[in-house]
């Protein structure tokens, strides 16, 4: 503990803030728990590894633990149980953060899944380009501008995968009509950011845990077997942590 204590700055305070974010970093070639002072969004501590052991002994030995009253981190089941094990009275949250990172992963996942099928719609015209017209080089010719045509549409769509992963009412007008135009042709990827933007409204609810919990626990309601499989991940993850999750409601922080 020796080495977690040489980062720690005299400017910051002797007590655990109410506050502790958990996380990790690599440095120097080796994963540390980073400790986050959440009041005042810094660091706070750095540990020697990122282990739970040690995590669970540096809490347990901090003076007045009782003024930890949230513990934020992400899906790490090593952290949380470090957590619950080392402050049994703080609430156990899992950040925002992780949540919506999850569903841009999921959101990514959708839009490959759509680039590849407008790759294989042009193969597919290309093929249907054969019958027509009859001299080889203008059939080739066209072939090709079917061919090109679709790798620059799958490209736009990989460029605006920025605009894919931010809230709707974020966006500038313009590029909302270029987001909304993608989801206007593309069906799956349509299906999956839907989902997304209906949780980033969730968050953005002043709601009890339960009415959060209700909606998680029907999340997928409507929802294609299709478009579920690129959710499976969300899925797992929340059903596996869905008190830590609904934690994020509990809580009487500023979390923006």
């Amino acid at each position: 503990m020796n080495d977690a204590m040489a980062f720690r700055s005299d400017s910051f305070p002797s007590e655990p803030p109410e506050r502790i974010g958990i996380d990790e970093v690599r440095l120097r070639g080796e994963f540390r728990t980073v400790l986050l002072d959440g009041n005042l969004r810094r660091i706070w501590m750095i540990l020697p590894d990122n282990s739970g052991e040690t995590v669970a002994s540096f809490l347990k030995s901090l003076p007045n633990p009782g003024k930890v009253r949230v513990v934020a981190t992400d899906f790490n089941h090593v952290h949380i149980r470090a957590a619950r094990k080392s402050l049994p009275g703080a609430i156990i949250e899992i950040d925002r953060c992780w949540v919506e990172q999850l569903l841009i992963l999921c959101v990514a996942k959708a839009r490959i899944e759509e680039g590849r099928r407008l790759i294989a719609a042009a193969v597919e015209e290309r093929g249907a380009a054969i019958q027509f017209p009859s001299d080889p080089e203008t059939r080739a010719a066209l072939q090709d501008e079917l061919h090109a045509r679709a790798k620059e549409k799958v490209k736009s769509l990989n460029r605006d995968s920025r605009l894919l992963r931010m809230p709707l009412e974020r966006l500038d007008p313009s590029d909302r009509i270029e987001v909304e135009a993608w989801l206007g042709s593309l069906p799956l990827l349509r299906e999956v950011h839907e989902l997304a933007q209906k949780v980033h409204g969730l968050y953005d609810s002043d709601i009890a845990p339960e009415t959060a919990e209700a909606y998680l626990n029907q999340w997928n309601a409507g929802l294609s077997s299709e478009a579920i499989q690129y959710l499976r991940c969300f899925l797992r993850c929340i059903r596996t942590h869905m008190p830590e999750v609904c934690a994020y409601w509990a809580t009487n922080y500023d979390h923006n």
